[in-house]
């Protein structure tokens, strides 16, 4: 293990002990129905499910994942909540999915940048491809791919969904009592998944076709990473008697896969080869289009009516993930205090507040404590201490009274020595007095106690300051032999001039 594994695994194990963690599942809407899945770290899938809780919107409350009837989602989704959570007041965190015809994809690749520039180079990508407005849209991105062809190059996913599409589902699920941790959409969740069950390998591209309840979502697969995201719901096709026939099915799904390949090809590059078909019905009647269309691919076929292949069980797989260690990406804009985090820091507040509450009460049962059992120890000395007066005096006493008067004799003595110094005080203050009325700045005083020689460096704006300095200490009476060498003042860049002289002092009195 290296020592950056061990630090990122003390921290996480430290961040679990100072930081409140909270359970967050996956709720993904889609335009027929919600629904929620908690899972638990563990199980022979490496999770367990604890929750999976599913309820079907009645038609018109949701058309192509915009909000027509807010009431009637509000209650749908008040509903599912109390199914799984009679705590009305309490938010259930959950990461939310949207469908994926509520985004737009774009990969592309830029230098490989790193820091700063990575993310200034990003950002100026993602304003030129943005479909809409950047000011009325969120948008998120990752790195999907490294080298690109042999080129100092990273691939880049770009997502894009619009503010008001957003908030108006984030606030909807805030207001039913949801806390939302991350927003992404239902073909990343599906990624996610693959990769846990390792239906897919990294080193393999791969077309993905999954047919929902509400269309066909057709994706490109690369290195394990979502490239590309295309939804086609049955509202974009006309259908006889508004039903959608096996014959209509099969005819978008050849028109629509050739354009998704034939796209891929020419702004990606690559080579495809294989299919990887999700779906519960019509398995073997999409198998032949596809065989027949492709026949040198690879068919791959995933039963979704046997296994979790909707988008809240990829969400509850990113809820495993601590907030602090998830950076997919997150449509929910950035600097968003949402209801979620307003309940993590209320957590956090509030696991703090115990805390000191916990440890000031246990200090202060330590001070009632020590405070006792020092009063209980002063009396034992006093009454030790009593008894011990009353005793003759003993040689170990004698002894200590001489310590005590050689020790006084000492310091009488060291006193003495020291009214025998020459005070430099009056000197110096001279010394600083006559600096501040010639324009002199003082860096350096040496002044050789017995010798009484002085050594005197400083600064000054012109050499006629350093001169007129010089000049009246020369006329000192207490002072003699001024040296000030011209090789002594220097050109000062940041000060004009810098000198120094030496001196004697005939005596220390009468400054």
């Amino acid at each position: 293990m290296s020592f950056g594994s061990i630090i990122d695994s003390l921290w996480h194990n430290l961040s679990k002990v100072f930081v409140p963690t909270s359970v967050v599942g996956g709720l993904q809407i889609t335009d027929s129905s919600i629904r929620y899945v908690e899972l638990r770290p563990g199980g022979p899938a490496m999770h367990t499910v604890v929750v999976d809780k599913s309820l079907r919107l009645p038609p018109g409350v949701l058309e192509e994942g915009r909000i027509k009837d807010r009431n009637g989602f509000v209650a749908a989704l008040k509903f599912l909540k109390h199914q799984i959570s009679f705590n009305a007041k309490r938010n259930l965190n959950v990461v939310l999915t949207i469908p994926a015809g509520d985004v737009y994809v774009q990969t592309f690749s830029i230098p490989n940048l790193s820091g700063a520039a990575l993310e200034e180079a990003v950002k100026l990508n993602l304003q030129v491809i943005s479909p809409n407005p950047i000011d009325k849209t969120y948008y998120s991105w990752k790195i999907v791919g490294g080298m690109v062809k042999d080129v100092n190059q990273v691939e880049i996913l770009g997502v894009f969904s619009l503010r008001e599409t957003i908030d108006d589902l984030s606030s909807a699920v805030e207001e039913a009592g949801f806390g939302v941790a991350a927003i992404e959409f239902s073909s990343l969740s599906l990624v996610r998944i693959l990769n846990s069950l390792k239906l897919i390998e990294k080193d393999v591209a791969y077309l993905l076709i999954k047919l929902t309840q509400d269309g066909l979502i057709f994706m490109i697969i690369k290195n394990g990473e979502l490239y590309f995201n295309y939804f086609h719901s049955w509202g974009k096709a006309s259908f006889e008697n508004d039903n959608v026939s096996v014959a209509a099915v099969l005819d978008i799904i050849k028109t629509e896969s050739q354009r998704v390949l034939n796209f891929y090809y020419s702004h990606l590059g690559g080579q495809i080869n294989d299919v990887l078909l999700i779906t519960a019905v019509l398995t073997d009647q999409i198998a032949g289009v596809i065989k027949s269309e492709y026949p040198n691919f690879g068919l791959k076929v995933v039963n979704s009516a046997r296994n979790n292949f909707h988008g809240a069980w990829g969400a509850a797989l990113r809820g495993l993930v601590p907030r602090i260690q998830d950076n997919d990406i997150n449509l929910m804009g950035e600097k968003v205090v949402n209801a979620f985090w307003r309940d993590q820091i209320f957590s956090f507040v509030s696991v703090w507040r115990n805390t000191v509450l916990i440890v000031l009460g246990f200090m202060l049962v330590v001070f009632i404590a020590s405070d006792l059992f020092l009063a209980k120890e002063i009396k034992n000395i006093r009454e030790i201490a009593a008894i011990s007066l009353k005793r003759p005096e003993t040689s170990e006493l004698a002894g200590l009274q001489a310590k005590v008067t050689e020790f006084n004799n000492l310091v009488a003595a060291a006193l003495s020595a020291r009214n025998l110094v020459n005070d430099v005080t009056p000197f110096l203050k001279k010394m600083n007095s006559m600096a501040i009325d010639n324009g002199i700045t003082v860096s350096r005083l040496g002044l050789h106690a017995a010798a009484l020689d002085v050594n005197l460096s400083g600064t000054a704006r012109t050499q006629d300051q350093i001169i007129a300095f010089k000049n009246k200490l020369a006329a000192l009476p207490q002072v003699s032999d001024v040296s000030l060498p011209l090789s002594g003042i220097v050109p000062d860049a940041n000060r004009g001039f810098s000198f120094s002289t030496t001196f004697k002092l005939k005596t220390l009195n009468g400054f």
